[in-house]
């Protein structure tokens, strides 16, 4: 029934086993594994817990994604520390999770990959700076990966505008 699935958390635990305990208890088959998506080895360890469970990998899905809700004009707040965070979450993730997938999926003769984006990529909106510019960044990315990779592996782009979520009440209030 449906799709395998590996449910990858950095910190949340609890959250990535929850999600694991929704998809089996509607009969699917999922794991949850840990992995920072800016570390290179977290990714090929990732990448390889699907392969070590599920024996292939068909779909990749890159929406690992983490942002600092900083005003616009406030460049100052905009430290190293937190450009680097963000770039490396929302940009740096994507490529080192699709280089770690791509041999599989080239053995295989195929592949998807689905790239989380945002309109604040092709807006500039968004919750800060360097969120819109990652997400700017996934957008190009995704057309560069796809001339090397396909055509038999398909990478594509999805660009959401804001989700009613954690993110959203922690980032414009409770009320939002």
């Amino acid at each position: 029934m449906g799709a395998s699935v590996v449910v990858n958390y950095f910190r949340g635990v609890e959250a990535g086993q929850r999600v694991v305990d929704e998809i089996q208890a509607v009969g699917g088959s999922a794991i949850a594994v840990q992995a920072d998506t800016r570390d290179d080895a977290d990714c090929r360890k990732l990448i390889q817990s699907a392969i070590d469970e599920f024996g292939h990998l068909e779909i990749l899905v890159n929406n690992a994604g983490m942002t600092h809700f900083i005003a616009h004009d406030d460049l100052e707040a905009v430290t190293d520390d937190v450009w680097d965070d963000i770039i490396g979450a929302n940009l740096r993730g994507v490529f080192n999770c699709t280089r770690a997938a791509a041999p599989h999926m080239r053995a295989a003769g195929e592949g998807a990959v689905v790239n989380v984006s945002s309109v604040a990529g092709a807006g500039g909106g968004g919750s800060c700076i360097p969120y819109a510019a990652s997400k700017a960044g996934v957008n190009v990315i995704t057309k560069s990966l796809a001339r090397v990779l396909g055509p038999e592996i398909r990478i594509n782009t999805i660009a959401p505008g804001f989700i009613e979520g954690r993110w959203l009440r922690g980032g414009l209030g409770e009320d939002t």
